[in-house]
């Protein structure tokens, strides 16, 4: 009994931390494009206050 507790514990941790690891890489896919999108906008800004900066 307690054997087949130990490994369905086993089991369940490695099952979670593969899910896990796919929704996080998931998320990260699709969320590249928008900090992508991001770091753009702000790169411009960044520009513009160095310009004004420089001036």
């Amino acid at each position: 009994m307690k054997r087949i507790l130990f490994w369905l514990i086993i089991g369940a941790t490695v099952l979670m931390t593969l899910i896990y690891a796919g929704i996080t890489a998931i998320v990260r896919r699709s969320g590249r494009r928008k900090e992508n999108e991001k770091n753009e906008r702000a790169s411009g800004l960044m520009r513009d206050a160095r310009y004004a900066m420089i001036k």
